[in-house]
């Protein structure tokens, strides 16, 4: 019996062990992906300007309501 409750005790540990890996990686994805796409953005905007003379755009990010690995829309907008 107190090998069994060793062992679950193990599983539990491990259990949350996992998790909180998954949580850390999940945050270092988020970040990276905030950072692309700053840097994305702000080369867009370079860009336009150089083939738009007076023109401006921004490209911005909206999270979705139910988080998935493709629940974010990025659009472009274009000013003149």
């Amino acid at each position: 019996m107190l090998g069994f409750v060793l062992l679950s005790s193990e599983l539990d540990s491990g259990r949350q062990s996992i998790r909180d890996l998954i949580t850390h990686l999940d945050a270092k994805k988020d970040e990276a992906i905030e950072r692309t796409f700053k840097t994305i953005a702000k080369n867009f905007s370079e860009v336009f300007k150089e083939l738009v003379p007076g023109g401006n755009a921004a490209l911005s990010i909206e999270a979705a309501g139910v988080r998935t690995p493709f629940s974010h829309r990025c659009q472009a907008h274009a000013f003149s």
